[in-house]
């Protein structure tokens, strides 16, 4: 069901309000890369209520990309794997979420031999 925006103000002046919903708005359901390469899963929300986002593996664990050298967050929230393996191979699940919403996206990861 959709909804007009609500207008309000606030000592005289109009605020903008909007549903404050997060949604991850680009991502891809499939990425295949050569093992030994950088690949970047991609994963970009729209929001415009601060949010968390976050990554978690296949085995449902949040990966912790402060502390992991070979995964990164990047700019957007995308997650970069450097010097990809066959262990890499498997879903890779993006959330977002704030106050009151939650979104995510899965990604399967497919590693690939390199032409020899």
């Amino acid at each position: 069901m959709a909804s007009d925006p609500v207008a309000i103000s606030i000592e005289g002046r109009a605020v903008q309000c909007s549903s404050g919903k997060t949604r991850i708005v680009k991502w891809s359901p499939i990425i295949t890369q050569m093992i030994g390469s950088t690949v970047v899963i991609p994963c970009v929300v729209t929001d415009t209520a601060p949010y968390r986002q976050y990554w978690k593996d296949n085995f449902g664990n949040i990966i912790d990309t402060d502390n992991d050298s070979r995964r990164k967050l990047g700019p957007e929230g995308e997650l970069i794997l450097n010097n990809l393996s066959w262990s890499d191979m498997g879903e890779y699940t993006c959330v977002a979420e704030n106050a009151i919403s939650r979104d995510n996206t899965s990604t399967f990861l497919y590693p690939m031999l390199p032409n020899v």
